[in-house]
């Protein structure tokens, strides 16, 4: 019989797709880290591979570069095998992102690869626009599973030219991915997720010129988007073929040294899909609930870190209790985010002169020879992007959470997993100290080794007074 259990916050209501999960299992199940982008590319392609009945997609961020195309193309080739698959994709639709536009997602249902857009609201109603889908999954036959910190783009998988994440996900099979699976149909049938239309074509104003030129651009980007929508051709996609084929090269390589831990104590969170409910906002309360329960020791890993009321409460309780508190954060020169990433600047630089460990990442990456992609320059940046939580060396988070407003006040739907398991948290932190290794230390708000970034604080607290509207607004790359 199996021991998964439910743990939720809220009892269930008969109206089951409408309520967030909390979930927990003490049944045996396999994980296993990707650390590199590599290694996340090359495993979703794998489970694609591998899937018979299903594959439910879900990014806050899904863009057309060459990662997502490859990714688009392995679910076109599975469907082309097994027309009865079902392929479901649900992408966060926010009209100032680099997401699907209603073409490429209107190619993909065309193809037969079923695609829903989360709350496409009107720019300037401030009331919906900005509560976002920031979760990030993969499943396939409710057996195996994805989830994390990546996007579906190509700076989440080490491929961009100029600036790419050090972020982690997590490969998790066994009976947990069943409730996953059912986080996903709360999402995928809440009234807020649609079926794009296609845009209406042009009409003619009189102005026959103009109307030549709009029908133009609208046949170029039907054509634009059938082409991402398709199977590779040898004729015009040998690079990408090859590409891919390096991507599963170095990916495999890379998986075989990854070890895969047996874990019997694991929890799914998920916030719930209607922000207008508060209920549904859980993800941020359990997460300071787990550091809450930290006896020793609690690491931090994320591109975002802002405290407001309660939190920066919560931290201050923390002072002179003997706990060691650790936080990696970006630097100024490992991110290309101006507002938001020096507003964690200072607000990490205020969690140093609390007494705590303040670690700044410096934005390289050791292997760049290692790399498939070409086209990454020898200067490029790598920006922590890693959502993960380890307390006392014995459990973990991992999954898309930052430590920001946006995420713990629930404009963001987050989600999580919580392994309580001693080898795997070590192997965790393990990585955790080997990104420690290129990195500024902080200690009471000055650096170390380099330059200290303090001058910015003046200007970066009254940015902090404005309450971030750039997190709230126009928050784009997470």
């Amino acid at each position: 019989m199996r021991s998964l259990f439910l743990i939720l916050a809220l009892s269930l209501s008969s109206a089951l797709w409408a309520e967030p999960i909390d979930v927990s299992s003490l049944e045996p199940h396999q994980v296993q880290s990707l650390e590199t982008g590599t290694k996340g590319l090359a495993k979703r392609l794998e489970l694609i591979e591998r899937a018979q009945k299903s594959i439910n997609i879900e990014y806050f961020i899904f863009d057309t570069s060459d990662a997502s195309r490859i990714f688009v193309e392995s679910l076109l080739q599975k469907k082309q095998q097994n027309p009865e698959i079902e392929i479901r994709v649900i992408v966060d639709y926010f009209s100032l992102s680099k997401s699907l536009n209603r073409f490429y997602s209107r190619a993909l249902l065309d193809a037969g690869i079923d695609v829903r857009h989360y709350n496409d609201a009107f720019l300037l109603n401030f009331g919906s626009v900005t509560s976002r889908d920031h979760r990030k999954l993969i499943t396939i036959d409710g057996t195996e599973a994805i989830i994390g910190g990546r996007n579906m783009a190509n700076e989440y998988f080490d491929m961009a030219p100029k600036h790419n994440f050090s972020d982690r996900d997590l490969w998790i099979k066994g009976a947990i991915v069943t409730q996953i699976d059912q986080s996903f149909e709360h999402f995928w049938n809440y009234s807020r997720t649609k079926r794009p239309l296609l845009p209406a074509k042009p009409r003619n104003n009189g102005n026959s010129a103009q109307f030549e030129m709009a029908v133009k651009n609208y046949n170029r980007r039907v054509v634009e988007a059938k082409t991402f929508a398709s199977v590779f051709d040898p004729k015009t996609d040998q690079a990408l073929i090859d590409l891919r084929q390096r991507v599963m090269e170095q990916g495999s390589r890379e998986l075989s040294a990854e070890p895969v831990f047996e874990v019997k104590s694991i929890r799914y969170i998920s916030d719930g899909p209607d922000f207008k409910k508060k209920e549904h906002r859980i993800s941020g309360i359990r997460y300071y609930e787990l550091m809450g329960q930290a006896k020793s020791e609690i690491s931090i890993e994320v591109p975002y870190f802002y405290m407001q009321g309660d939190e920066q409460k919560f931290f201050e309780s923390l002072k002179g209790s003997g706990l060691e508190v650790n936080l990696l954060i970006n630097s100024k020169k490992a991110s290309k985010e101006f507002a938001i990433n020096y507003i964690t600047l200072v607000q990490g630089l205020e969690f140093s002169r609390m007494g705590f460990n303040l670690f700044l990442n410096k934005g390289n990456f050791h292997n760049p020879d290692e790399l498939p992609s070409k086209k990454v320059k020898p200067n490029a940046i790598w920006s922590v992007h890693a959502k993960t939580l380890i307390v006392d060396n014995a459990r973990v988070w991992i999954g898309s959470l930052n430590m920001d407003p946006r995420s713990v006040q629930r404009l963001n739907a987050e989600m999580g997993v919580v392994i309580e398991d001693v080898a795997f948290s070590r192997h965790i932190k393990q990585h955790y100290l080997k990104r420690l290794e290129d990195t500024y230390i902080v200690k009471n708000g000055k650096v170390q080794n380099g330059d200290d970034p303090a001058d910015l604080r003046g200007l970066m607290e009254h940015l902090a007074r404005l309450k971030t509207i750039p997190l709230y607004i126009f928050e784009n790359q997470i």
